[in-house]
């Protein structure tokens, strides 16, 4: 039986029986362990908690994302992030300063699509780094999930991250509102 999440087909496939499905693979493909990159993905990990915990807490991070997440939730936040979920693919991103971001893959909340989104600590905002990793995301989602296509989401007020998405070669598709604003729908076609 593929695997499901909220009763939609993850579109994951297994070459042989004997191999996992793919979509809950958690390495990082060969694309995102080029030495040239400032930036790696990784897997997250237990150790990665404190930044994670740290990233959703903090009031700048958070400002078009409906501010800090209660600790609480943070707490099964941080969980979800560090285990390995069927059908959500995370990466923390490391550099030369350290950790410096969360990339994700998952579903979106439509359940159609697949989303990328990204948080970014300050100490990396306007580095380049957000483009980088978002880029090594896409491409995993290309030559690892077989995707064609991809969504992100932001507030409209988020200009930086809207300038981001433009960049990276993202599309406005529609818009929303939720949690009284006004959220942008990009999409990117990458295959």
């Amino acid at each position: 039986m593929k695997p499901r999440l909220y009763g939609v087909d993850l579109g994951c496939q297994r070459l042989a029986d004997s191999d996992p499905w793919r979509c809950y693979n958690r390495h990082v493909g060969p694309h995102q362990t080029d030495q040239k990159r400032r930036l790696a993905l990784a897997a997250p990990t237990w150790g990665d908690a404190g930044f994670f915990w740290a990233l959703h807490g903090d009031l700048r991070v958070r400002a078009y994302l409906g501010g800090p997440v209660p600790w609480r939730r943070r707490f099964r936040r941080v969980r979800y992030l560090c285990q390995a979920v069927p059908g959500h693919v995370g990466w923390v991103g490391r550099g030369k300063p350290g950790r410096l971001g969360l990339v994700e893959l998952s579903r979106h909340k439509d359940g159609a699509d697949w989303e990328v989104s990204y948080q970014f600590a300050p100490k990396a905002w306007g580095r380049g780094y957000a483009f980088e990793a978002v880029g090594q995301a896409l491409a995993y989602a290309r030559e690892e999930l077989g995707l064609s296509q991809v969504i992100a989401e932001t507030q409209r007020a988020n200009a930086a991250a809207c300038a981001l998405l433009l960049r990276l070669g993202f599309l406005e598709d529609r818009s929303a509102m939720r949690s009284g604003a006004e959220q942008v729908i990009f999409r990117k076609n990458i295959g």
